[in-house]
């Protein structure tokens, strides 16, 4: 932790000096915090790093960084589309898995009740006391419990 503006002040200009300008600024917008900043440091290093050898040899994309950078866009913009688009159903049917778990095995939505108005709910109590319930909230493709193994 910087003890002092001054302290700050000259960390600051000597990033600008290695021309980090760039990279200040979006660990700044994406509030990275400081204990992370050392990797992404590492990271950025390695994407100029590829990028220099991708302009140095025209084998790679022919020399064309700029197909990378228009690459990895639409991989981000692919994959947070399918994050957002998966998130409702996701929430559904956990909610859904949860609804019936209540209703099939009440005993064990009992305990899971007494568990969260004691305030004493953790990963260890529920599996002992709910375990069937504990079963259900777990991502879609999970292996589920029926009665029948019970």
């Amino acid at each position: 932790m910087l003890n002092n503006l001054q302290e700050r002040s000259a960390l600051m200009q000597r990033l600008r000096d290695l021309d980090l300008d760039e990279f200040i600024a979006d660990l700044a917008a994406r509030h990275v915090p400081e204990d992370q900043v050392a990797a992404e440091l590492e990271l950025a290093w390695w994407r100029s790093a590829l990028d220099g050898l991708l302009v140095n040899d025209r084998a790679l994309l022919g020399a064309k960084t700029d197909v990378l950078q228009r690459l990895e866009a639409d991989f981000r913009l692919v994959d947070e589309a399918h994050q957002q688009g998966s998130a409702g159903l996701l929430a559904w049917q956990l909610a859904e898995n949860w609804r019936i778990g209540i209703i099939d095995w009440p005993d064990e939505a009992a305990a899971l009740k007494q568990l969260i108005t004691a305030g004493a709910l953790t990963a260890e109590s529920l599996q002992r006391l709910a375990p069937t319930s504990r079963a259900r909230s777990r991502p879609c493709g999970s292996p589920r419990r029926t009665r029948s193994t019970r």
